[in-house]
């Protein structure tokens, strides 16, 4: 849930959060605490409550600081070059 609130919020910058979370799904796959089948649906309620609480966040606090992140990275509409005054 982390790594997904956190990729929404942040984009890029947020890329460890991921590594991290599919890091320790691999070690716990491999080290055999864990099926497969397990990870996979506690990746998708991860996934699927990170969503929830991000718009949670922003139905709370429209003007916040996450409302704030996604029009800095939506880009403007394109700047228009005036004619030089004689």
């Amino acid at each position: 849930a982390f790594a997904t609130y956190a990729l929404l919020a942040y984009g890029r910058r947020a890329r460890a959060a991921l590594i991290l979370a599919v890091a320790v799904a691999t070690a716990r796959a491999v080290s055999g605490a864990h099926w497969a089948a397990d990870l996979a649906g506690g990746g998708m309620a991860g996934a699927a409550l990170g969503v929830l609480a991000y718009r949670a966040a922003l139905r709370i606090a429209p003007r916040g600081h996450l409302s704030r992140l996604r029009a800095y990275r939506r880009p403007g509409p394109p700047a228009v070059a005036e004619p030089p005054s004689a």
